[in-house]
């Protein structure tokens, strides 16, 4: 046999190859057996009258089993790929623990520290803002800034008219200067940058905020517009918000957002080759006609108004 071993000789009382003879058979075959049996004074060993049935019954038994591993395998590669189809679908790894301000809150903190100057700098801070919200039938509810579009189209040709539904604000401020100031030198590329962070916050507060219809987020300043007149050129400061509207990003909220927009933004030093990019193209696309001039005005009755005027895609 392999591996050295050797084939031990069969015992002297049970010649292995009797029943392969042509002895084995036959009425003097079991002549033979009952001779033995009598000699030996043992029994010889017949097949009992249920050893069919016992055979069956375990082959049964083991049917069962048999079927029962299957069920299972089954089962727990169906509870797999269910997990799979599960986490196929989820649209974003992260969510807010709950809706309400809390919520926004939450959305706020989480996408903020991804915006970078450097590895080392965070870009800026976003901070909810505390609104009221106008009904289709004009009442009221909450206390804080109201927000009113001007269809006019510019600040000598104004028709305000109060912006209506449940609406979410944020506040997008620079760290280290004053009055919300971004550290460096405004561009284009920059404020493209800030237009994908505002599209970032809108896109979570509508998936897991379901009764916000309207999203603004409030850019630093530092954005400028020229007048002209007499012949002379000035630069006018313009603080920037970007106003979504929950239809309008319908078609984003059904794909995961990872589909959408990378899971780490560029830095600063990194915009002049992501401005070339297909996100920065989808991100200039859906929020080129989303950018309004925003302006802080008091209310007769008491409080602020933010008078949002349509700015040009830029």
């Amino acid at each position: 046999m392999a591996n050295g071993m050797t084939e031990q000789p069969p015992t002297p009382n049970e010649p292995v190859n009797s029943l392969q003879s042509p002895e084995a058979h036959g009425p003097e075959f079991t002549a033979s057996r009952h001779a033995k049996a009598s000699a030996t004074g043992k029994l010889p060993r017949f097949p009992t009258p249920h050893a069919d049935k016992f055979r069956i019954a375990m082959a049964a038994l083991c049917g069962i089993a048999v079927a029962a591993i299957v069920i299972a395998v089954v089962a727990i590669t169906g509870h797999t790929s269910q997990n799979k189809v599960n986490a196929a679908n989820t649209w974003s790894e992260w969510s807010p623990s709950t809706t309400g301000s809390t919520g926004l809150e939450e959305i706020a903190e989480y996408v903020a520290p991804f915006y970078r100057f450097t590895a080392a700098q965070q870009l800026d801070v976003v901070t909810p803002l505390s609104l009221t919200s106008v009904t289709d039938a004009g009442t009221t509810t909450g206390k804080g800034l109201t927000i009113a579009v001007n269809s006019g189209g510019s600040a000598t040709a104004s028709s305000l008219s109060l912006l209506t539904g449940s609406t979410a604000a944020y506040s997008i401020c620079g760290i280290g200067a004053k009055d919300c100031d971004l550290v460096g030198t405004a561009t284009p590329g920059r404020l493209l940058l800030l237009r994908r962070e505002a599209l970032e916050l809108a896109l979570y507060t509508f998936k897991y905020l379901s009764s916000v219809s309207n999203v603004l987020v409030v850019l630093p300043p530092g954005h400028t517009t020229s007048t002209v007149g007499a012949g002379v050129t000035a630069a006018k400061p313009v603080t920037v918000s970007v106003l979504f509207q929950r239809a309008a990003l319908k078609p984003l909220l059904v794909t995961p957002i990872d589909a959408t927009l990378a899971e780490d933004p560029p830095a600063v030093s990194q915009l002049t080759a992501w401005s070339k990019s297909d996100e920065a193209g989808l991100v200039d696309e859906v929020t080129e006609r989303e950018l309004f001039s925003e302006e802080l005005e008091a209310q007769q009755e008491g409080g602020s108004l933010i008078v949002l005027t349509q700015l040009p895609p830029q």
